[in-house]
């Protein structure tokens, strides 16, 4: 059969996601042509498309054309390898990512010179092999990472073979390695008093050892092979020049975090300095919340614990360090309370105060819409957390129903300062921001201000009262356009017997011009008090009182920790009904 040459001619099929291949380099290692530093035997390549002919290969490595290999083709369709002969073509950058070459190559008639390397059995592996892949494709590793990150993932693993008693991991020592377990079984100790307790056992597909990658800080426990193993190890330094350049891969961080915190076994991992994570609140797309103890004192608190994608953001991360300080001096009854802010695990932890209740985002869901007198009282406390926030120089960014928590007592409490756009802030990193809330300005990439978070309140109140926001196109490109084509809708045509002043107070702060708006948080909320006098809410003209602090020390012997801690816990709870909040710290032995 005579091959074509012609590749204007083949009948191309993008491959969407695209398949995998293994390019083997010959059986001595070497093929003339090639060109790397250190050639490998084997390595993963991305198959972009595929034809009757030929196909085009995404790789690191250089080849020259007419250089002939094997190459073996794995189809997510059929589930199965082919082993075919190729030879390169052509070669070009690619355009969208110029550390990646694209090769063109055409499937070849088997060569009787080019002996097929006999994969199975090869000796001293170091990358996984397709009976491997197959293994590996299933874990947890695999299945929570983007498909373009396989490759590199596949072609940085190293084959490690333990034997039955021999010691992976060794406590107090310093880990550099994340393991999957291919083969056998390990057991988990923790060394104290010079004795071992076993706290665990991993099987075949499991993860040890993935402190490694979350913390540069000594192990925590020993983990011993129990039976002769076979293990694929990933480096440190090795995940870094991934994550670097496929930041996709931070959220498998989030996710191996998460699930320590959720574990039951009793780690020390499970702390976040003078805090231990107990149990699971809530789980959003910025963050995951875990309810908490502030370890010596008893005090119950929340964890919000920032996903990675975001955290290791490097703009964000400067931008909420310099904010830190301001953000836990806030200090107003309708803005939630933060006790700390740790950098642990390669992410940010916001220690908080612990409360009971549900957002305005879940009451949405519950009720369909908010009546008119409970939307009055919710947006006069928003505006005046606002107010407050806004003379600190403070903007919140992103304001909507799920950051908005109303306790059982009717009380409600703003959350997230900090994870939004920064005073002034011209940039487009819109990280946790959500396309129905965004101002036209903030679309635009403009500079915002004060008047953007009040045109965010302003689309809360509509979703308040209709149970929608004004537009509700499921295409995120399309909801973004709307708000600078287009003013919201008036709202008195879906809301029977709306108040006048509260339908010009919604067209008002959701004028698509700034200028048009409110020009102060402090404006709406007058115009608020108008219509809450008729409802007999609460006025909130006058700023907050300013609160005092008392400063106790306690001096106390060692025999007596767990009859203070029960006192302390009685006092906390007692002060938490005068909106007092309580902060320890602790001293040295004295």
């Amino acid at each position: 059969m005579e091959i074509q040459h012609d590749r204007r001619r083949w009948l191309r099929e993008m491959l969407n996601p695209p398949e995998i291949g293994i390019l083997y380099t010959g059986n001595q290692g070497f093929i003339p042509g090639i060109h790397v530093t250190k050639q490998p035997t084997a390595f993963y390549v991305d198959l972009l498309n595929r034809s009757m002919g030929g196909v085009i290969l995404k790789t690191k490595w250089e080849i020259e054309p007419e250089i002939m290999f094997h190459l073996q083709i794995y189809s997510s369709l059929e589930e199965s390898w082919e082993f075919i002969q190729v030879r390169a073509k052509w070669t070009n950058k690619d355009t969208t990512n110029p550390e990646y070459n694209l090769i063109g190559v055409e499937f070849e008639a088997p060569d009787q010179m080019m002996e097929q390397p006999k994969l199975d059995q090869a000796q001293n592996k170091k990358i996984p092999l397709p009976c491997d892949y197959e293994f590996l494709r299933n874990t947890r590793l695999f299945k929570s990472v983007h498909r373009n990150v396989a490759c590199p993932l596949l072609n940085s693993l190293i084959h490690k073979k333990i034997k039955a008693g021999e010691r992976i991991i060794t406590q107090g020592a310093r880990n550099d390695s994340l393991y999957i377990i291919q083969q056998g079984a390990c057991i988990t100790k923790v060394e104290k008093h010079k004795k071992l307790y076993p706290v665990g056992r991993s099987l075949e597909g499991d993860l040890i050892g993935e402190m490694a990658i979350l913390a540069e800080k000594p192990q925590s426990d020993h983990i011993d092979a129990e039976t002769d193993m076979q293990l694929w190890g990933l480096k440190r330094v090795q995940f870094d020049k991934i994550v670097t350049e496929h930041p996709e891969l931070r959220n498998f961080l989030t996710e191996l975090l998460a699930e320590r915190f959720s574990s039951q076994r009793l780690l020390a991992e499970k702390r976040i300095g003078k805090y231990a994570v107990t149990d699971t609140i809530g789980d959003g797309p910025n963050s995951i919340v875990y309810k908490g103890i502030h370890a010596e004192l008893g005090i119950p608190v929340a964890v919000k614990m920032i996903r990675h994608d975001l955290a290791m953001d490097l703009d964000f991360l400067r931008g909420f360090q310099k904010e830190a300080n301001a953000i836990a001096n806030l200090n107003h009854k309708n803005i939630v309370k933060v006790y700390d802010i740790e950098e642990r695990f390669r992410t940010l932890f916001i220690i908080m105060e612990l409360m009971e209740g549900e957002t305005i985002g879940s009451l949405i869901k519950r009720w369909k819409t908010i009546p008119i007198a409970q939307t009055t009282a919710f947006l006069i406390q928003i505006c005046s957390g606002l107010v407050y926030a806004h003379q600190q120089g403070m903007i919140h960014g992103i304001i909507k129903p799920s950051n908005l928590f109303v306790n059982q007592d009717g009380g409600l409490k703003i959350l997230d300062f900090g994870l939004g756009i920064r005073h002034g802030a011209k940039d487009l990193n819109l990280s946790g921001a959500t396309a129905a809330y965004m101002p036209p300005e903030q679309i635009s990439g403009s500079t915002v201000d004060e008047r953007s978070d009040i045109y965010a309140l302003g689309i809360t109140a509509y979703e308040m009262l209709t149970g929608k926001t004004p537009f509700s196109e499921d295409n995120t490109r399309t909801k973004m356009d709307m708000p600078l084509e287009h003013n919201v809708p008036d709202p008195a045509g879906q809301v029977p017997n709306l108040p006048e002043i509260l339908r010009r107070f919604i067209l008002k702060t959701c004028a698509k011009n700034p200028d048009e708006r409110y020009q102060s948080a402090a404006s709406a909320l007058n115009d608020l008090q108008v219509l809450a006098k008729s409802y007999g809410l609460e006025s909130e003209t006058q700023p907050s009182k300013k609160r005092k602090m008392l400063t106790l020390f306690l001096l106390y012997n060692e025999e007596h920790q767990l009859e203070l801690k029960q006192l302390l816990e009685e006092f906390t709870n007692k002060t938490r009904k005068l909106r007092v909040d309580l902060k320890a710290a602790d001293f040295k032995d004295i």
